[in-house]
């Protein structure tokens, strides 16, 4: 029954290809056969051929890709180092400049309590020096002292306004240093956070 039914099958065949089987000589079926078993033959070769190029393409791939995510970790491992690093350094200048407003928050009432007495001193100078610019020098020159003696205090005076103007600006800087400090330690805090996640 098989062999009938592989008979029937070659018939079939010999029909798909535009053949006779019955019409041709045995020896020609043969060779027909032959040459249809010699192109199943390379056919497979081929297709083996082919796999294995496949299989060594994939595998290239594969490692390729193993090598570049092993780059890429060591890139971001490094990153988080490095990161971590600068968090650590920020934090270190973050504690100084916040003892040294510390320190000039301690004189903050006594730089305000100077302004207001400079100010205050300021204009009782003013009303001083207009009464001895209408006073009338005696020969002993006496008021002239005095005149002087004022000069000299409103010139201690103004001296005196500079040096607190310049704490004041100072204690401003540092300030506006410490807030820049703690926004660039949030953004590298982020940083890290995204560096350690990849």
């Amino acid at each position: 029954m098989q062999c009938e039914d592989e008979w029937s099958e070659m018939h079939q065949r010999f029909k798909k290809e535009g053949l006779d089987a019955d019409s041709l000589k045995l020896e020609d079926r043969l060779l027909q056969v032959w040459r249809w078993l010699v192109d199943a033959e390379s056919n497979l070769r081929n297709s083996r051929r082919m796999l294995d190029k496949l299989y060594e393409q994939q595998h290239e791939e594969i490692e390729e890709m193993e090598n570049y995510v092993g780059k890429m970790k060591k890139l971001a491992e490094k990153r988080a180092t490095d990161v971590e690093a600068e968090c650590s350094v920020l934090k270190l200048e973050k504690t100084e400049l916040l003892e040294l407003l510390d320190g000039f928050g301690a004189l903050g009432d006594s730089i305000y309590e100077k302004v207001l007495f400079l100010g205050e001193e300021k204009v009782k100078a003013a009303e001083d020096l207009e009464i001895l610019k209408n006073m009338k020098l005696p020969s002993n020159g006496v008021n002239s002292d005095i005149l002087t003696e004022m000069i000299k205090v409103s010139s201690e005076k103004e001296s005196l306004k500079r040096e607190v103007t310049e704490m004041r600006e100072r204690i401003h800087l540092l300030e506006k240093s410490s807030r820049q400090l703690e926004i660039d330690n949030d953004r590298l805090s982020f940083k890290l956070s995204e560096a350690l996640a990849e």
